[in-house]
C-alpha cells in the first residue's frame, strides 16, 4: 500500500472510533458503526485504487527523473525553476521529452543512464505526449509527391527518356523541412505545379515516343567567319586571350547556323590548339590551355541564360588537335566554346594592365601581335541527330515489338501495363478504365492513334496516383514497401526484380537485406549518394551565396565548386561500398581529390581530373566533412565566417540537437569590416543578454573551433586586418579544446551523438516523414546496435530499411 493509502487507512480508523464513541453517548440503535462510514469507505477505496494506478503509471518516469535529474531540479534552489518533484505539466514533459531524445541532458559531468533506460523512459514519454496536444508540425509520413529528382529519375525509367534537360525545370522549387527536400507535408501542389507538371508530360512523351521516319543525320561545319562576335579573327582561327564569359571571348554558331537542327543528340568536333600556355606576366595561367565545351541558347540569351558543361579539355602549344564531344542539344540550342582557365578579367583590363590605359582603342592590332597565352578555334562540326536505335527505348517499351492501334484488345493491354508501370502497383481495371475511355472518346472525335494515344498517356502521368507515393496506412504492404525501398536508394520507381518480389507478398527480413545490398551496388545508388549528402550537409545550396569575385578570383576556375561538393559525396560514398565505420565522416586520415581541388588545399601530387583516394599526412588539417571546402564554404555568406552559423551548422547536422531561432527583438551580428573589434569580442558583448547567452554557449565554441578556415575554406591565421584568430575554447559540457582537430576528436569521443543524428536524417530522407515521438526510442535501439557492430555505414543503411519507422506510415 502507498503511502497516501496508508495515511488514509489511519484516518479511517480514528473516524471509526469517534463514531462508536457517538453511537454509545448518544444511544442511536446501529448494527455496526461502520454502516455510517460506508459511502466514505467506498469513496476512498477508489481513490486509493486510482492513486494507485496513477503511481504505477509515473512510477517509471519519477524514478528516472529521481536518479538522474534531481540534483539539480529537486527542491533546493532547481535549475531553470523546474522541479521535477512537483506535477509536471505538458510543456514540462515534453522538455524532458526533447532533452532527453536529442541527448542535452543529463549533463556530461552526471551520471548517464544506460541506452536500455533511455529507451524505455524515451517510450514512457511519449505515450504520455501521444494523449495530449500535438505541434503545428505534422508527425510521421503523410501522402507525399514525387519531389522534382524522384519525378525526372521516375520518367527517365518509365520512357527511357533521357533526362538530361531537366523534364521539372520549369516547376516552382521544392520547399524543404530541416534541410531534407523530400518530407511530405513540405511538397505542396499548386494551381501552377500542376499546370507545369502537364506541360513537362506533354514535352516528355515527344521525346520519348517518336512516330514516322527516323531523322537524317546531318553534319554542320562553323568556320572563324560564321562565329558570333569574337574579338578576333583572321579568316583560319579565332583566337581567344581570356577567360571571361562574355560574346566576345568564346567560339560559337549563331541562330542562323542551327535554325533547322532537332533536338536530339550531337557529335560535336572542334579542331583547336594552344599557343604560350608557360608565358608568365600579365594574363599568365597555371598549366596547360583548357578549353570548355557547353551548349545553350545563342545570342543575349547565352550570356544571360542556362549553359551546361559537356566536357573541359587540356589543349597542347603548337599542335592543332581535333576534340569529339557527344552533346544533346535542346531546340535552340549550340555549342559554346571557351577558355576556361584564362584571364578573368576583360580584355579591356588584361589589355589596360598590360599595354596602358590608350591601348583599349587599338584592339585589333593589339591581338595580332598578343603573345599571353591564347585558345585558337579553327572551325567546329556538329553532326546529327543521332539515334542508338529507331524507333525509339520508349516507343518498344509502350507499345512492344508490334504496334497494333486498330486492335482495342492490344489497346487494352498497353494501357494496363503503362498504368501498372507508372502508379507503381497492381491495378485493377477499375483504375484503367478512364483511360481507356478517354482514348476511345478521343478516337471516335476523330482523332489519330498517334495523337490519341499521346493525350491518354499524359493524363496518366497528369494523376495524383502517378504523381504521388503510393503508401498504405500503417504497416505498408509489399508494393508501398519495395516503392519506398526504390526511392530511399536509389530516387526512382522500382525495377522488375522488385516489382516481382512485390508481386510474391511481404519480403522476408533476408530478402529485403539481399535487396539492399543489391541497390546499394547497383549504379543508380549514386543517385542516392548525391542528393542525401547535399542534403545532409547542405552543400547542394553551393552557389547560392558565392564567394566575392575580387577576394576569390580563384574559386572560379576550373570548376572547383562541382569539386567540393564531389569530394564530399566520394567520402561517403566510399564508406557505403566498404561498410566503412560512420566516425570517419567526421575525421579520416584520407580523402577523395582531383588535381584542381588538391591545388586548393596545398596538396601536391596530385593530376589530373579525375578524383582518387589521396593518404593525408598527420599534420593535415584535413579529413572528415568538417574541414571540407564544401561544408566550409556553404557554411559562409561569400564574404566573411560566422561562427555562429558554422555552431549552429554543427549543432543541427554532427549532433542533431535542435536550435532555436533568436528571439525577433535582437538584431543579428554584423562583421565589423573596419577590424576595430573581432567577432569573439562582438559575440561575448552578445552572450551579455541574458536571452542569448543559453543558447551562445552551446554555439559559438563550436564555430570558433573551425575559425581558421576562410570563406573557401583555405586555412588561415590571421583575419584581414592581421588580427591573429583564437581558437580555444570551452565547450557547453566544459570540455577544453583548441581547433578544429581537437573539436573533431571531442565528436569522436562520444560518438552516440553523431550516429545518432546521422540516423535521424537518413531516416527522414528514407520515409520522407517527420520522425514521431515514439520513434526515438528505436532510433536509440539502431544506434545502440551499429555502435556493437563497428559502426559500419552500410549495416546503418540495412538496420533502417529493417526498422519499424521505415516499414509503416
Amino acid at each position: 500500500m502507498s503511502p497516501c493509502c496508508s495515511g488514509w487507512a489511519w484516518k479511517l480508523t480514528r473516524l471509526a472510533a469517534a463514531a462508536e464513541i457517538c453511537r454509545s453517548c448518544s444511544n442511536v440503535k446501529l448494527k455496526s458503526p461502520y454502516m455510517l462510514l460506508s459511502p466514505l469507505l467506498t469513496a476512498l477505496i477508489l481513490i486509493c485504487q486510482f492513486q494507485q494506478e496513477l503511481l504505477g503509471a509515473e512510477a517509471p518516469l519519477r524514478l528516472f527523473l529521481r536518479q538522474y535529474c534531481s540534483d539539480c531540479h529537486g527542491n533546493q534552489d532547481p535549475a531553470g525553476d523546474l522541479n521535477f518533484n512537483q506535477p509536471l505539466t505538458s510543456s514540462q514533459l515534453k522538455n524532458i521529452f526533447d532533452q532527453l531524445a536529442y541527448r542535452q541532458m543529463p549533463p556530461r559531468e552526471a551520471k548517464q543512464p544506460t541506452t536500455t533506460e533511455l529507451i524505455d523512459i524515451i517510450g514512457v514519454l511519449s505515450g504520455r505526449l501521444d494523449q495530449q496536444t500535438e505541434t503545428t508540425i505534422p508527425r510521421g509520413t503523410l501522402m507525399r509527391r514525387l519531389n522534382q529528382r524522384e519525378y525526372n529519375h521516375t520518367l527517365r525509367d518509365l520512357l527511357r527518356v533521357d533526362i538530361e534537360y531537366n523534364p521539372s525545370r520549369s516547376f516552382p522549387p521544392d520547399n524543404e523541412f530541416a534541410g531534407t527536400d523530400n518530407v511530405g507535408f513540405a511538397l505542396v501542389f499548386s494551381p501552377a505545379l500542376m499546370r507545369e507538371a502537364m506541360l513537362a508530360a506533354d514535352d516528355v512523351l515527344h521525346r520519348a515516343i517518336r512516330f514516322g521516319p527516323q531523322p537524317i543525320s546531318e553534319i554542320h561545319r562553323i568556320l572563324p567567319e560564321d562565329a558570333t562576335r569574337p574579338v578576333y579573327q583572321n579568316g583560319d582561327y579565332v583566337k581567344i586571350v581570356t577567360g571571361t564569359e562574355d560574346g566576345f571571348q568564346q567560339f560559337r554558331p549563331g541562330s542562323k547556323d542551327i535554325a533547322e537542327l532537332a533536338q536530339g543528340n550531337y557529335h560535336i568536333r572542334v579542331h583547336a590548339m594552344s599557343l604560350h600556355s608557360d608565358f608568365k606576366g600579365v594574363g599568365q595561367i597555371d598549366g596547360p590551355v583548357r578549353m570548355k565545351v557547353r551548349v545553350g541558347p545563342p545570342g543575349k540569351q547565352a550570356e544571360a541564360g542556362s549553359r551546361r558543361l559537356v566536357d573541359e579539355v587540356d589543349v597542347p602549344d603548337d599542335k592543332p588537335t581535333t576534340f569529339h564531344f557527344t552533346a544533346r542539344l535542346e531546340k535552340g540550342q549550340v555549342p559554346i566554346v571557351s577558355f576556361a582557365n584564362g584571364h578573368r578579367g576583360s580584355f579591356k583590363n588584361l589589355v589596360k594592365h598590360r599595354y596602358g590605359p590608350d591601348a583599349r582603342q587599338t584592339r585589333q592590332p593589339i591581338m595580332e601581335k598578343y603573345d599571353g597565352p591564347q585558345l585558337r578555334v579553327y572551325w567546329m562540326e556538329v553532326e546529327g541527330p543521332l539515334f542508338d536505335q529507331w524507333p525509339p527505348a520508349g516507343n518498344l517499351l509502350v507499345f512492344g515489338e508490334q504496334m497494333q492501334p486498330q486492335s482495342q484488345q492490344y489497346i487494352s493491354e498497353v494501357l494496363h501495363t503503362f498504368v501498372q508501370r507508372a502508379f507503381r502497383r497492381k491495378v485493377d481495371d477499375d483504375s484503367v478504365q478512364p483511360f481507356l475511355d478517354l482514348y476511345q472518346k478521343l478516337r471516335e472525335n476523330g482523332h489519330p492513334f498517334e495523337k490519341a494515344i499521346h493525350t491518354t498517356l499524359k493524363a496518366i502521368l497528369g494523376s495524383p496516383a502517378f504523381l504521388y507515393h503510393y503508401e498504405t496506412e500503417g504497416e505498408l504492404d509489399s508494393y508501398s514497401l519495395v516503392n519506398r525501398l526504390s526511392y530511399f536508394l536509389w530516387n526512382t520507381m522500382p525495377d522488375q526484380q522488385l516489382r516481382d518480389l512485390a508481386d510474391q507478398g511481404m519480403p522476408s527480413r533476408d530478402q529485403l537485406i539481399k535487396q539492399v545490398d543489391r541497390m546499394l551496388d547497383d549504379p543508380r545508388a549514386e543517385d542516392f549518394i548525391r542528393s542525401f549528402v547535399d542534403n545532409w550537409l547542405g552543400i547542394g545550396k553551393l552557389g547560392e551565396m558565392p564567394p566575392d569575385p575580387k577576394r576569390f578570383a580563384d574559386y572560379y576556375t576550373g570548376n572547383l565548386q562541382e569539386a567540393m561538393k564531389r569530394e564530399s559525396q566520394l567520402l561517403f560514398k566510399s564508406l557505403l561500398e566498404t561498410n566503412g565505420p560512420v566516425l570517419d565522416l567526421l575525421h579520416s586520415n584520407y580523402t577523395y581529390l582531383n588535381e584542381r581541388l588538391a591545388q586548393h588545399y596545398g596538396i601536391a601530387g596530385v593530376a589530373g581530373d579525375e578524383f582518387r583516394r589521396v593518404h593525408l599526412p598527420d599534420n593535415s588539417r584535413r579529413g572528415g566533412v568538417l574541414t571540407q571546402a564544401s561544408v566550409l564554404t556553404v557554411t559562409s555568406n561569400g564574404t566573411a565566417t560566422s561562427p555562429v552559423v558554422r555552431g549552429v551548422w554543427i549543432l543541427e547536422n554532427i549532433l542533431g540537437k535542435q536550435v532555436k531561432p533568436p528571439p525577433d527583438d535582437i538584431k543579428p551580428i554584423e562583421p565589423d569590416t573596419r577590424g576595430a573589434t573581432t567577432i569573439r569580442q562582438q559575440l561575448a558583448k552578445h552572450q551579455e543578454q541574458e536571452s542569448c547567452a543559453v543558447c551562445h554557449r552551446q554555439i559559438d565554441p563550436l564555430g570558433f573551433s573551425m575559425e581558421q578556415f576562410d570563406p573557401v575554406g583555405l586555412f588561415r591565421e590571421n583575419y584581414t586586418h592581421r588580427r591573429k584568430i583564437q581558437t580555444d575554447v570551452v565547450l557547453a559540457d566544459g570540455r577544453e579544446l583548441d581547433g578544429a582537430e581537437q573539436l573533431k576528436q571531442a565528436l569522436i569521443d562520444q560518438p552516440a551523438d553523431f550516429i545518432r543524428c546521422l540516423t535521424e536524417k537518413l531516416l527522414v530522407y528514407a520515409t520522407g516523414g517527420t520522425l514521431q515521438r515514439h520513434e526515438y526510442a528505436e532510433v536509440f535501439e539502431l544506434v545502440d546496435r551499429v555502435q556493437r557492430q563497428q559502426h559500419g555505414l552500410r549495416d546503418l543503411i540495412v538496420e533502417i530499411t529493417l526498422s519499424d519507422a521505415f516499414r509503416t506510415k
